[in-house]
């Protein structure tokens, strides 16, 4: 499909120099028209873990502090970025497209962009400030979340997902498990945390197939987050 490359030109013109940078380490030169038109198709961003080539060597995604530059990105597919300073989700609005998202060691706080997003399978978002899984309600497509080191403290907004296969609590303050009962777990995570044994023993009742795995026996956060 031909693309309008004086608005993809406009577009490219108020991108982050981080930005630009992120995009040649992917091979794709914002200078050129071909490089621009690559934007709307591009199905996969792994950038986490890329470094300049100058130095010092610091890994590119802790100089992203905004994902503006995503929003014509419409037919991305997977969003690996890590260990970055942005704090919000809305670019990734429009996404409809995206199936799995890793934005772990990251500042957002509120996952409400992600609300609509109906093909998003797998969602890792450790080591934020998020409290409210209330969004992910909505997104009936979710198979896979990890949720360790965050704030969140209440399961019961994934009471209804009947297609999450794979939780994570880690180094949460979940305590409660009863929300749980009818999705059809396969394996849960929860290291690092106080859940009583009388809601632990209800949940493995009700999930006699499900792998449980619970301890101490795993990184603090200091160290698992780096802070």
């Amino acid at each position: 499909m031909k693309h309008d490359d004086h608005a993809l030109r406009a577009a490219v013109a108020t991108f982050p120099p981080v930005w630009l940078e992120a995009f040649r380490a992917l091979r794709i030169d914002l200078s050129t028209e071909a490089g621009r038109g690559k934007l709307p198709g591009l199905k996969k961003l792994p950038l986490f873990g890329i470094l300049p080539t100058r130095v010092p060597a610091q890994p590119l995604c802790a100089r992203i502090d905004t994902l503006a530059p995503l929003a014509i990105c419409t037919s991305l597919t997977e969003i690996d970025l890590c260990t970055a300073p942005f704090s919000d989700l809305g670019p990734l609005r429009e996404l409809a497209a995206l199936r799995q998202l890793t934005v772990f060691q990251t500042r957002i706080a509120s996952l409400e962009p992600l609300s609509r997003l109906q093909k998003l399978r797998a969602l890792c978002v450790w080591c934020t400030p998020i409290v409210d899984l209330g969004p992910l309600a909505r997104v009936s497509s979710l198979e896979a979340l990890s949720i360790e080191y965050t704030r969140v403290s209440d399961l019961g907004p994934l009471a209804g997902l009947g297609k999450l296969r794979d939780l994570d609590i880690s180094g949460t303050a979940i305590v409660d498990l009863a929300p749980l009962a009818n999705v059809p777990l396969r394996s849960l995570v929860a290291y690092r945390t106080q859940i009583p044994e009388g809601s632990l023993a209800a949940f493995r009742a009700a999930h006699p197939e499900c792998s449980v795995q619970i301890g101490d026996a795993y990184p603090p956060r200091e160290v698992r987050c780096g802070c």
